[in-house]
C-alpha cells in the first residue's frame, strides 16, 4: 500500500493505493464475495467453488485465480510486482495500476525464508544495504467489453492497453524495523476510498471494500 499525505482535495487528506501481488481479484461481484465469506465461516471454502453437483455452477475460473495466488512464493516484498486488481477512475475514463521493481533483471540476495518473520527481515536487510525502487504505472481502459469494470476477475490485456510509467517510487536506505515505526504502521488506516474524486474506486467489489475496510479499521483501533 502507498499513502500520499497532504492531499487537499481528498476528504481524508490522503490518497491510498492498495495493491496485491496478482493482476486480478478472485471473485467477480458482491454476491460472490458474501458467499465466499460465508463458506469461510463454515470452514468449508470448497463449497464456494463447488456449491452443488451441477457443473454449470462450478466456479473454476475463481478456483484457478486462487491457486495462482497461493502458488506465488514471495521471499522479499521489495522484489515483487503489485497490481490494483480492481479498476479506478482516471478523470473521464478508467484505469488499473501496478508497481514494478525498477530493475527486473536483478534480484535481491536477501531471500532467506527460515525465519517466521522473513518478509520483514529481508526487507530490512535489503534497506540496510541500499535503496529500493518501483515504477508506478497506469493502464487506461481502451475497450469497454474486453476490459470490464464490474468483473475484476478479467485481466485487461496489455496488448490492447499497455501500462504507462507515470512515477518512480524510491524507498531510501533506512531502519524501519523499530518499535516506534511498528506502532506508527499499526496506527495507519489504508483503504481505496482515501482518494480524490478523479481516482475514485469503480465497480461493485470496490464498493464492498469501502464497508469492509472501514469496519476492519474501526474494530482494530477499538481493540
Amino acid at each position: 500500500a502507498i499513502k500520499l499525505m497532504g492531499v487537499e482535495r481528498s476528504q481524508s487528506g490522503t490518497q491510498d493505493f492498495v495493491m496485491v501481488n496478482h493482476p486480478v481479484f478472485f471473485v467477480k461481484n458482491a454476491a460472490d464475495y458474501v458467499e465466499f465469506q460465508q463458506a469461510l465461516v463454515q470452514d468449508s471454502p470448497i463449497k464456494f467453488f463447488f456449491p452443488d453437483l451441477n457443473p454449470l455452477n462450478f466456479r473454476l475460473h475463481a478456483l484457478a485465480i486462487i491457486a495462482a495466488i497461493r502458488n506465488k512464493k514471495i521471499s522479499n516484498p521489495l522484489e515483487t510486482q503489485y497490481w490494483s486488481a480492481t479498476p479506478y477512475r482516471f478523470g473521464d475514463t478508467a484505469m488499473k495500476f501496478t508497481t514494478r521493481p525498477c530493475n527486473k533483471s536483478t534480484h535481491s540476495t536477501f531471500t532467506d525464508t527460515t525465519s517466521p518473520n522473513f518478509l520483514r527481515e529481508n526487507m530490512q536487510k535489503h534497506l540496510d544495504h541500499g535503496a529500493a525502487c518501483f515504477d508506478f504505472m497506469v493502464q487506461l481502459r481502451t475497450r469497454a467489453i474486453e476490459m470490464p469494470i464490474e468483473d475484476p476477475t478479467i485481466e485487461w490485456n496489455e496488448k490492447d492497453a499497455p501500462f504507462i510509467t507515470v512515477a518512480k517510487i524510491t524507498i531510501p536506505s533506512q531502519q524501519f524495523n523499530t518499535s516506534e515505526q511498528q506502532k506508527f504502521c499499526e496506527d495507519l488506516t489504508f483503504t481505496p476510498w482515501h482518494t480524490v474524486l478523479e481516482h475514485q474506486p469503480l465497480g461493485g467489489i470496490n464498493r464492498v471494500r469501502q464497508v469492509v475496510y472501514e469496519t476492519s479499521s474501526r474494530v482494530r483501533h477499538e481493540l
